[in-house]
């Protein structure tokens, strides 16, 4: 994991126009915007296209540095917001309700069919703040601050979460 100063340094470059900085914070950043997209959408197509979209943005209109205080924080909030205003003009029909037959696309991001399902039987709520902690690597106050809630809800939510998620994967 890069530290904010290299994320602010490849940003910097970005905008300068080099290329192999942007493939850094591609690398960086792939994952974690994909895995937040899925679990708004639940659908690993559009979540493609979101990732895709907050790229393009990414190379096309790097943030202004003396205005984010936490690129990080700030990337994930754009996807979550991309994702939520994808999931509101969507037709109903295009987000599945059950997606275990796209459940190949884990293999690429280490997660099992289990790990998925007992994701699936969490709030939503709650979901987001597990991903957003520990595949977006954001610390507690960055996830309230994205999802505009109390830190201390935040944190009853995640423990509330794991707990579930830890029953549900021991056979609960």
């Amino acid at each position: 994991m890069i530290t904010n100063e290299e994320l602010n340094k490849c940003f910097e470059d970005v905008k300068n126009g080099k290329v192999q900085a942007f493939e850094t914070v591609y690398n960086e950043f792939m994952t974690p915007v994909y895995v937040i997209a899925l679990r708004v959408t639940h659908n690993h197509h559009i979540s493609e296209d979101i990732a895709h979209d907050v790229f393009v943005n990414l190379f096309s209109s790097p943030p202004d540095l003396n205005k984010v205080k936490n690129l990080r924080a700030w990337i994930f909030q754009m996807v979550h917001n991309i994702a939520v205003d994808r999931i509101k003009k969507s037709m109903p029909d295009e987000i599945p309700e059950d997606f275990s037959d796209e459940i190949d696309i884990f293999e690429n991001i280490n997660l099992s069919y289990d790990i998925d399902k007992a994701f699936k039987l969490i709030p939503d709520d709650e979901c987001k703040i597990v991903i957003m902690h520990i595949n977006g690597n954001l610390k507690f106050r960055e996830v309230a601050d994205i999802l505009q809630i109390p830190l201390g809800t935040v944190l009853w939510k995640y423990n509330k979460a794991i707990s579930k998620l830890r029953l549900l994967m021991t056979g609960g």
